[in-house]
């Protein structure tokens, strides 16, 4: 999520980033929340003391805290409201996985909110 158009620019160096390069950053980002989210669908219905449960939740966790980090890197390109609105969602997100971790919430929002961003995700990339 760290170019929002071909004319990004990476860092103080004023570079041009390709736009097949934007596009292969969001399909990997894609890539990544499909895999964070198929790991939470398949682990959902499991104990919260299971491995596999908490192994999901946890990718989960770090997903988010690395968009979280590069959300608020200078570097991030996405327009300023946007950045808000995603750091926003990543503070739940580490919430809503501590109350999942100890029983108390279920995983289903953290898929719905994970499959909402790859569906932007994959609309952005087709913009592109």
């Amino acid at each position: 999520m760290s170019y929002s158009s071909n004319e990004a620019t990476l860092g103080k160096s004023e570079s041009v980033i390709p736009p097949e390069a934007v596009v292969d950053a969001r399909k990997t980002e894609i890539e990544a929340f499909e895999k964070a989210t198929q790991s939470l669908i398949k682990n959902k219905e499991k104990e919260i003391t299971n491995q596999s449960f908490i192994e999901a939740i946890e990718l989960n966790k770090l997903l988010w805290r690395t968009l979280e980090t590069d959300l608020a890197s200078k570097e991030n390109q996405l327009p300023d409201a946007l950045k808000a609105k995603l750091i926003s969602v990543a503070m739940w997100v580490e919430k809503h996985s501590l109350l999942a971790e100890k029983g108390e919430a279920k995983v289903d929002s953290l898929i719905e909110v994970n499959q909402s961003i790859v569906k932007g995700l994959i609309a952005s990339t087709e913009r592109e």
